[in-house]
């Protein structure tokens, strides 16, 4: 049973038949398990080096190492999938961890977290699955850890200074106010002429292979003037954190949107090219 969500697989296997026909119904059933893996983004190597093995023997007419070669090919695949599927989530985690410390303002030790984290996804994208999640493990981790920055001698100011510093800050505080309030009509003037009409037709028209939830992200994103964050995105669409950073990385291969970071998060923006020029 093949589920499209995760690609897990019960087979029940009562041995190896060791014929012909037996064969090739075993090795069909391996290529199409490892394609639809490898189509997800998924790095199979080494299933696909094993599967490749199965073909040999079997044109080498030794059945049953045919047959014991394709299983092995096919359960390699599943489980890598299932690692590739736990790291995911574990990244997922990291980026948490490390927004949640940042928005606590525990900048103290978040840069080590930010590198580990990183390091993780640099070992996702290259097919390195245990160490990505050993990585965004030790990330989650030192985000945890990390503490709130105080100066030297921050703790030791006179009252008399805490207090002009308080008031320094509140009659700013006060001047910034005023100067927001006078210019709202204008920022908001130049808002709107900064806003971006995306070509939802014409990405649909050329990429006639989208999925219904990408779809959903590109309509997302073109009713946001064309990006977003990644944890909006993530809000807006209702499913598993792993599917839609799957989905933004097909998104982004298939040169639809960009991703680039702005202030240590992730912001989804569909490209230039699909913008509607007035």
């Amino acid at each position: 049973l093949l589920m499209n969500a995760s690609l897990t697989e019960v087979t029940y296997v009562i041995g190896v038949v060791g014929t012909q026909e037996h064969a090739q119904i075993v090795l069909s059933e391996a290529e199409t398990v490892t394609t639809a893996i490898k189509n997800l983004g998924i790095n199979i190597t080494e299933a696909e080096t094993k599967l490749e093995e199965a073909e040999t023997a079997f044109n080498l007419g030794n059945y049953v190492e045919s047959e014991t070669l394709a299983y092995a090919a096919k359960e390699l695949a599943i489980q890598t999938n299932q690692t590739a599927a736990q790291a995911q989530s574990k990244i997922g985690e990291a980026e948490d961890a490390l927004a949640t410390a940042q928005s606590d303002e525990r900048t103290e030790g978040l840069n080590e977290a930010q590198q580990l984290l990183d390091d993780a996804k640099t070992s996702y994208n290259n097919g390195d699955y245990s160490e990505a999640i050993n990585l965004a493990t030790q990330a989650i981790t030192k985000a945890q850890e990390a503490k709130i920055f105080l100066a030297e001698g921050t703790d030791s100011l006179p009252v008399t200074e805490i207090s002009v510093a308080i008031i320094a800050v509140a009659v700013i505080a006060v001047v910034v106010l005023f100067f927001v309030r006078s210019r709202k009509k204008t920022i908001v003037r130049e808002v709107e002429k900064k806003k971006r009409r995306i070509d939802v037709e014409r990405i649909f028209l050329v990429h006639k292979d989208l999925l219904p939830e990408e779809k959903q992200a590109i309509q997302f994103l073109a009713e946001n003037n064309g990006e977003a964050f990644e944890a909006d995105l993530y809000e807006s669409l209702k499913l598993p954190r792993t599917t839609t950073w799957r989905l933004v990385k097909r998104l982004d291969r298939m040169g639809i949107i960009k991703r680039t970071k702005f202030r240590r998060q992730n912001l989804i923006r569909i490209k230039n090219k699909y913008t509607i020029k007035d």
